[in-house]
């Protein structure tokens, strides 16, 4: 799930729940890979833990399974109050030591992430669904975000909210590490 290998449990997490979603939903693995464009060979991998599939590949299963990203790699329970200390949140991205980490999930499929990119990283997105948004608040150094071909400088304390419906980009260009937080809002629901 990244350029440096995921943990043993993301991977146990992602095979349990792959193959639990997949059959709660009467679908083969043909209809899955044809609705997610990852190869049956792949998902059969995933699905026995024996594939380390990047963040897009999860992303795209996770869509064609109507599931977000946090909820095929965690199977816990909602309660009432829950609270996760960061060793256990899950982190489907990492660099030498930057990360991508998924803090808390909400309803609705509202993902609240804690980031640290260090100088030089690069975390390129695969487009979300139409109507999706994301929100982030740089905490920390200065983050440069690309946005289907336009760049954005966004230092210390300052927010955006931007579509991700396009590709998109987080960026370190400078000497310090940079830390945000980024919330992730799927589209609206259709009115039937």
């Amino acid at each position: 799930m990244s350029s440096h290998g995921s943990s043993p449990e993301i991977a146990a997490a992602v095979a349990r729940n792959l193959r639990t979603r997949r059959t709660d939903r009467s679908m083969t693995l043909v209809e899955l890979a044809e609705r997610s464009g990852v190869s049956r060979r792949m998902l059969t991998l995933i699905e026995k833990g024996e594939a380390n599939p990047s963040l897009g590949t999860l992303e795209r299963i996770g869509r064609a399974l109507g599931l977000t990203l946090a909820t095929l790699v965690d199977d816990k329970r909602p309660g009432r109050i829950r609270l996760i200390a960061p060793e256990a949140m899950l982190t489907p991205w990492r660099s030498e030591e930057g990360y991508g980490r998924i803090a808390v999930t909400g309803p609705g499929a509202v993902e609240l992430w804690d980031w640290r990119l260090d100088p030089g990283d690069r975390y390129d997105a695969e487009p979300d669904p139409t109507g999706a948004y994301e929100m982030i608040l740089v905490t920390s150094g200065c983050l440069t975000l690309e946005l289907a071909g336009d760049r954005y400088s966004l230092p210390t304390g300052h927010a955006a909210r931007f579509p991700s419906d396009r590709h998109y980009a987080y960026i370190n260009e400078n000497a310090d590490p940079v830390r945000f937080t980024r919330n992730t809002l799927p589209p609206p629901i259709p009115a039937s």
